[in-house]
Parts: structure tokens; sequence; C-alpha cells
């Protein structure tokens, strides 16, 4: 016995679409904890990733703070 699938084929497509979304902010997110690490290795301080970022500096160490899971 076989079903057929009720979802409708535009709504695949979005979902098609969100993946990638999805697969490309956690990228962009490695490539930024990469840059905010780069930052403080080269003498910049907290403030100077919470402006790049547009955040306060306690916003961007508790998120970037610790070494990403690329590198454990």
């Amino acid at each position: 016995m076989t079903t057929k699938s009720t979802t409708p084929a535009a709504a695949v497509d979005a979902g098609v679409i969100l993946m990638r979304l999805a697969a490309d902010r956690t990228r962009l997110e490695d490539q930024i904890h990469q840059q905010v690490l780069k930052v403080l290795d080269l003498g910049g301080s907290w403030t100077t990733v919470s402006v790049a970022l547009g955040t306060s500096r306690q916003a961007a160490h508790e998120r970037y703070h610790r070494t990403p899971a690329l590198y454990r």
C-alpha cells in the first residue's frame, strides 16, 4: 500500500529553501565566530566586537567567548 503525499509542491520547495538557509546560517555563524576570535587575537576588545555586531559587549561575550564547535 502506498500513501500519497498531501504536501503541496510549493510547500516542499519552500522547505528545501528553508533547509538551505539554515545551512547557510550555520556556515555564517561559524565564520562570524572565527572572525570574533581573530579580532580578539589581534588585540581588539569586546567593545570592538560588539560595535561590529551591533550588540552589547555582554551579549557578544556570552555568545562568542567559547571556542566554536568547529575547533573542538
